[in-house]
Order: C-alpha cells, then sequence, then structure tokens
C-alpha cells in the first residue's frame, strides 16, 4: 500500500499538534516532525506526537549530516519509528545512522536532497542498504523553478532498478501530480502545504488517495 507521509513544518508547536491530532488515525498516513519544528520545540516533540498518537509511523526529520549516531539516538530515544539523515553526508554518518536505527529496530531514511551525481551517491552507500531513499526538492528550489516530474520519474526509475530501498518523492506534491510519481514506482509520497494548508486536511488526503486508486 502506498504511504502519505504528512510533513509538519511548523514552528509552533500548539499549530503541529493540532493538525496531528485531525489525521494521525488515518490508514497508511505517516507522521513527520518536520526540520523547523524539532529546531523550534526540541526532539521533546516527538514525545509529544508519540503520546498524542501512539499508533502512527512518526518521522523524524533531523537531516543528519555528522555525528550520525548520537543524532539517531536523540530521535530513536524520543519516540521516532524513522530519521533521515542526508545523501550528501559522509559515508560514515549514513552508516552510524544506519546502525542506530537497527539497533532500535527503528529505519534510516536518506534524503536526496542537493545530491548532484547518483552514481557516486550508489557508490558511497554500496552495501549499508537504507530502508528508504527520499528524492526530495527543496521548498526553496521550488519557488524557483517549476518541478520537472518527467526528470522525477527517471530517478525513481533508475533507483528501483538499482537498489532494494524503498522510494519516498517529496516537494510541492498535490492530488494532480501524485499519480505520476506512484505509477513510475514511487512507495511513499511526503506532503506538507497541500494538506496542513488545506481547510479541510483529511479531504485532503483523501483527495491524493483517490488520485492513485487507493481508498
Amino acid at each position: 500500500m502506498i504511504k502519505i507521509q504528512v510533513a509538519l513544518d511548523f514552528t509552533d508547536e500548539k499549530n503541529a499538534m493540532k493538525m496531528a491530532s485531525k489525521i494521525c488515525n488515518m490508514d497508511n498516513v505517516m507522521l513527520e516532525a518536520g526540520t523547523p519544528l524539532i529546531k523550534a520545540s526540541g526532539v521533546s516533540i516527538l514525545r509529544k506526537l508519540r503520546e498524542l498518537c501512539p499508533g502512527v509511523e512518526l518521522v523524524a526529520d533531523m537531516k543528519i549530516m555528522d555525528v550520525g549516531d548520537i543524532e539517531a539516538e536523540l530521535a530513536f530515544k524520543n519516540g521516532a519509528d524513522y530519521t533521515t539523515v542526508l545523501g550528501v553526508a559522509s559515508r560514515e554518518t549514513i552508516r552510524k545512522v544506519i546502525d542506530v536505527s537497527r539497533k532500535f529496530g527503528a529505519r534510516t531514511i536518506v534524503d536526496l536532497i542537493e545530491v548532484k551525481d547518483l552514481e557516486a551517491f550508489l557508490r558511497k552507500i554500496d552495501g549499508l542498504k537504507p530502508d528508504i531513499l527520499c528524492i526530495h526538492r527543496g521548498i526553496d528550489v521550488e519557488i524557483s523553478r517549476c518541478w520537472d516530474t518527467g526528470d522525477i520519474r527517471e530517478i525513481i526509475k533508475y533507483l528501483k532498478d538499482k537498489v532494494g530501498s524503498k522510494i519516498a518523492v517529496a516537494g510541492g506534491i498535490t492530488d494532480k501530480t501524485a499519480p505520476t510519481f506512484i505509477e513510475a514506482g514511487a512507495d511513499i509520497l511526503v506532503i506538507g502545504r497541500y494538506i496542513t494548508r488545506s481547510k479541510n486536511p483529511r479531504e485532503a488526503i483523501k483527495k491524493v488517495f483517490q488520485s492513485i486508486g487507493q481508498k
């Protein structure tokens, strides 16, 4: 089943908790404590989200770049099921995050934001076997350029062919663009503003699932 990972990219903890309370009981929905939220509230926000939504899969978007073991432990000790490490980090950092995630029975997402050379990246992580690779176009880039869905489709297919990891896609996804990425082989849609700025977040999630033929 395809999953939607809802990015709670808030800086106000109350707004994040309010949004989480509306959607965390929906099937195939994951919650992401976004980087701005973790920076604004600290890793304690993970415990609060876990208490509010005990059954949800919880992602800590730590965007780890160094000291992978220390930062990954912070995420997992506070209730996260997944944490993110940047694909531009060193092999050693990525390895440490993966090792810690396995120790905790958790999972690692490698965020490919600003990874320019996929072949070099795949050589770097050879043998590490991360759980998820996230093809991610950042908000600053979204604002300046249109999303080239053709390029993203090809990247999804390329990674699916080369690695055994699941593929997530992040960056400006809506019910209109979601089908393209799923058809190319994506497993997880990371969606923020389309859902969190909607007047009815639950309906926005349902629209995305409907667009990909999943109830």
